[in-house]
This record gives structure tokens, sequence and C-alpha cells, in this order.
């Protein structure tokens, strides 16, 4: 008898970045493809085409807004796409990389089945001229759902 595959998502912020984040995931994303144990989703916050670090082919890829926004114009509405995705697609792990995901995370896992993984490439301390991005550690942080029921 085999085991179903775990759903797992990535939320990032294009698969088209050639940052470290990107790299980091796409590595991370392959290797989870190849133990054939995970049914591996990749999102992106912004419209993409398939380049970037090599991504596989074979990965489930999605995006939440057709074109680039700042998240403070863009939360509300990739909130409600992301909701609806994780729910059709029945994700049951997302894993936000980045701190400027982490409140798109939260708000689109609340009171759903799709566990939270909030995953900062930097410390929670790290000082940044984005503000947005130290009051979305902080609220990831601090409405986080817990991994363990």
């Amino acid at each position: 008898m085999s085991a179903e595959k775990l759903k797992i998502a990535f939320l990032l912020g294009s698969v088209n970045n050639k940052g470290g984040i990107a790299r980091v995931t796409s590595l991370l994303t392959e290797s989870l493809y190849r133990t054939e144990l995970c049914e591996v989703h990749v999102i992106g916050y912004s419209a993409y085409e398939q380049e970037g670090y090599g991504w596989s082919k074979e990965l489930n890829y999605h995006h939440l807004l057709d074109k680039n926004r700042p998240m403070k114009k863009g939360i509300f509405k990739a909130t409600r796409k992301l909701r609806r995705l994780l729910k059709k697609q029945q994700i049951e792990v997302l894993v936000c990389c980045s701190s400027l995901f982490g409140p798109l995370g939260v708000l689109a896992t609340r009171f759903n089945a799709t566990r939270l993984i909030y995953w900062d490439h930097s410390s929670f301390f790290e000082s940044t001229a984005h503000d947005f991005a130290i009051g979305g550690k902080r609220l990831t942080a601090f409405f986080r759902i817990p991994w363990c029921p």
C-alpha cells in the first residue's frame, strides 16, 4: 500500500528572480520532488516565465497577480486568490519564503487546514529600509499557525 504524497507549496516573489531566496527554493523544491514523497507547488506573488535557476518543468506553477504590485496594494487580491488555490489544490503545507510574504501566508491560511511555515532568510532583528518587511515579520511571528497541532 502506498501513502499519499504530501502536498506542499512554496510562496515567493517570482520564479524569475535571480536572488538567494529563489536559488535556495529551487534547490529545495527539486530535492523534494525527486524524493517522490511530495507533490510540489511553486506560487509566485507576481506572474513569471519559467526561468530563473533551472526550475524543474515537473513542478506545479501558479501565480497570484498578473503584474507586479507592491504588497501594500496587492495583498488582499492575492490573499483571496491564494486561499482559493490552497483549497482547490488541497495544499497541506504552505512555506512562505520571505518576510514580505509572511502576512500573505498568515491571511491565506487562517481558519483552514493548510499549515504555515514561515521561512525568513534573514535575522528577525535585521534592520531594513522596507517598512512592510519589518511589520510583516512582527505580524507573522504573532499570528503564525503552529506546525504541531
